[in-house]
């Protein structure tokens, strides 16, 4: 299915193709996320399901080091071993950066904490480059405090996304500068 086209001529967005995963993972092995772990619980776990899309290649860039970002779907094939939300999806980051060398699909700035990991190679692979920042690790990880309006106008922003839970977004970390 093509995304709407009424829509997608609305707002001046090509037409691409819906993502639908090719295969899926389960493990029942139960996996216990980092806040579940950090409220001293074991009664909020899980299986883990992992998704398998055809995406674009695309280069990622960690804190300013071109370096992997996650764990592929094949990795995981026939194992356990290392298994959690953050190895597979990604760990935390200040800022990441997804590069498929599509600059005509515009930029994509998305403001998240952990609930986005799962999300960005997804989201990515409709951009030409989506900068993913986690404002809790920014400052820590890049050496200089996030600026909104700065970041928007450096990096050619199109689009911002914000994806989190409400305490992320009504804390004070949140209320940017800029």
């Amino acid at each position: 299915a093509l995304l709407n086209e009424e829509v997608a001529s609305e707002y001046d967005i090509p037409e691409e193709q819906l993502l639908i995963p090719l295969e899926t993972l389960t493990v029942e092995q139960p996996l216990i996320g980092t806040k579940a772990n950090s409220a001293g619980t074991s009664v909020l776990n899980e299986p883990f399901h992992a998704y398998r899309f055809d995406l674009p290649d695309m280069t990622t860039t960690v804190n300013g080091v071109a370096e992997p970002y996650g764990r592929t779907f094949e990795s995981y094939l026939g194992t356990t071993q290392g298994l959690s939300y953050a190895a597979y999806y990604g760990f935390d980051e200040g800022e990441v950066i997804f590069d498929t060398g599509r600059g005509e699909l515009g930029n994509l700035l998305i403001l998240g904490n952990s609930y986005d990991n799962a999300l960005l190679r997804p989201l990515a692979s409709h951009f030409g480059r989506t900068h993913a920042v986690d404002l809790r690790y920014f400052e820590s990880d890049l050496g200089r405090k996030f600026d909104f309006d700065a970041y928007i106008l450096e990096n050619h922003i199109d689009t911002v996304l914000l994806i989190g839970d409400n305490s992320y977004f009504s804390g004070d970390l949140f209320m940017m500068g800029g």
